[in-house]
């Protein structure tokens, strides 16, 4: 290598605030002027319509009550985009919404970049595990791609306030997660929820995990996990008994894999009870003893608590005043817990293929290393821990996008898991590599056939495989590319532990 790139090349390496924005910033421009947009609802997409009919109309829809109570949660980004295109005199119209996203979602990414380094500053990371959390962060198809194929969305936003909200949580400021979490309320509903977690327990509220690792309650912490599990497992044999029946169930639109969704509910069964087994703490029935209960009673602080309930209030009250009920909404968090139990049955284990296919190996990791997870998540907080528990779950709705602001955090703790466990190069570059493919930043999206007349096709679903609508072809593909990939993982980490042993 010449020595003025060598050079170059490790000043960039080893000042990544500078790098990474750059990195960012040169493909997202590359991207809008070169690459296309979901070729659905005009470029808008979806929901996307809907974002640009506020952009366009932001008073009239919200003072005329056109809006749905969800929709009043997601309207600070088209608030946000109508403010800066009115500023810069730009037209407020079709082609100009979606350029004006493309690059409002570029400036959101490269200041998260910026963030996450923040972050790992506190954690006293090496340059080394600084680089892996951006390629496992940044470079993904949720993250690298969509903000650029699918701009008229309030995901990046969410991401944005997302890194925001864990680094004031870290920082122990107050008034910063305040205004985080009331700007999270009006882009993405568990931003709200996870930021009244993370003011209520902050980074201070502290309970000694050191007795709650181990313990002989196996059979009581059993128990915990299999009724915590029962419910979904009731609600998938109910809805599958109405489906076989021949009644016809709307939320079942995907093309489901009939012979197996018995099995997947009895197999998701499994997997909650292990998962609620490996990430609750050893000797859960501590947690409600009055010792422990005392203690954390005693470290609320009266202005969290204060705090938390007046931004509850506030934004239920503005809720009501600028939405309007009469609209229907098209969810709501009664209906999240059967949306987990019907499309997480649809194919076995579809929202693991659907995880891994949006985020990367982020999740992959997360999947196998789980039981590394507990002790860090005992240690980062209540409010992480509880915000984790439920994200996962939200998994199982088979639509990996509903976690993107909790993803920061997930993030992080990915990377201090390798930090712990000492990753060799070799798996840097496999999950370096496994980002790379599972990015999708070479495919063409240009070459997608028309969305709106059969989305369910194979070549339709360079979108829709990432969600509960993924069709049959994609998820065998996919599901045997990810099986590959983890047999790869497993091999080389069992051999890099295998070596450990020996010296």
């Amino acid at each position: 290598m010449i020595p003025g790139i060598k050079n170059l090349f490790a000043y960039f390496r080893s000042n990544p605030k500078i790098t990474f924005p750059f990195i960012i910033t040169v493909w997202g421009i590359f991207y809008i002027m070169k690459g296309s947009v979901i070729n659905a609802g005009n470029g808008f997409g979806y929901d996307g319509a809907w974002y640009a009919a506020i952009t366009k109309n932001f008073l009239e829809m919200v003072s005329n009550g056109e809006l749905s109570l969800y929709r009043i949660q997601r309207i600070l980004p088209s608030a946000a985009v109508k403010i800066l295109m009115t500023l810069l005199q730009i037209p407020v119209e079709d082609y100009f919404i979606i350029k004006s996203f493309q690059f409002y979602n570029l400036v959101l990414l490269s200041a998260s970049s910026v963030i996450w380094i923040k972050i790992s500053e506190l954690y006293n990371l090496s340059l080394k595990n600084i680089w892996f959390g951006f390629i496992l962060g940044f470079i993904n198809y949720g993250i690298f791609l969509m903000p650029f194929f699918y701009p008229v969305l309030t995901d990046i936003t969410a991401f944005f306030l997302g890194f925001c909200l864990y680094y004031f949580y870290l920082r122990d400021n107050l008034i910063a997660k305040i205004i985080v979490t009331f700007l999270g309320a009006f882009t993405w509903p568990l931003l709200l929820f996870t930021g009244i977690l993370l003011i209520i327990f902050p980074v201070t509220f502290r309970i000694k995990t050191e007795n709650l690792q181990t313990g002989d309650h196996r059979s009581a912490k059993l128990i915990i996990c299999l009724l915590s599990a029962v419910p979904f497992l009731i609600q998938a044999l109910i809805t599958l008994n109405q489906y076989f029946s021949g009644m016809k169930i709307k939320t079942i639109f995907t093309q489901p894999v009939k012979p197996l969704m018995y099995f997947s509910s009895v197999l998701n069964f499994f997997i909650l009870v292990l998962f609620f087994y490996i990430i609750l703490p050893g000797k859960i029935s501590v947690v409600f003893s009055p010792v422990i209960l005392k203690k954390i009673i005693k470290q609320f602080r009266l202005k969290d608590v204060i705090s938390a309930l007046a931004i509850i209030l506030f934004t239920q009250l503005l809720y009501r005043i600028l939405g309007n009920p009469a609209v229907e909404s098209e969810t709501d968090a009664g209906s999240i817990f059967y949306y987990m139990s019907v499309y997480s049955i649809t194919k076995p284990l579809v929202y693991i293929v659907t995880s891994i296919s949006y985020f990367g190996p982020v999740f992959m990791l997360c999947f196998i290393l789980l039981k590394e997870y507990r002790i860090i998540l005992l240690n980062s907080g209540i409010g992480i821990y509880i915000t984790f528990i439920v994200s996962f779950l939200i998994l199982l709705v088979t639509e990996a996008r509903l976690i993107t602001s909790f993803f920061p955090v997930i993030l992080v703790l990915t990377v201090l898991v390798v930090k712990k466990l000492n990753f060799r190069r070799s798996l840097f570059v496999i999950i370096s590599i496994f980002s790379l493919i599972l990015s999708k930043i070479y495919i063409p999206m240009n070459n997608v056939p028309d969305l709106s007349s059969d989305r369910y096709s194979f070549t339709n679903q360079l979108y829709f495989m990432n969600t509960f609508m993924i069709s049959k072809n994609s998820y065998y593909i996919q599901g045997i590319l990810f099986l590959f990939m983890t047999v790869v993982f497993v091999f080389f980490y069992r051999k890099r532990n295998h070596n450990i042993t020996n010296n």
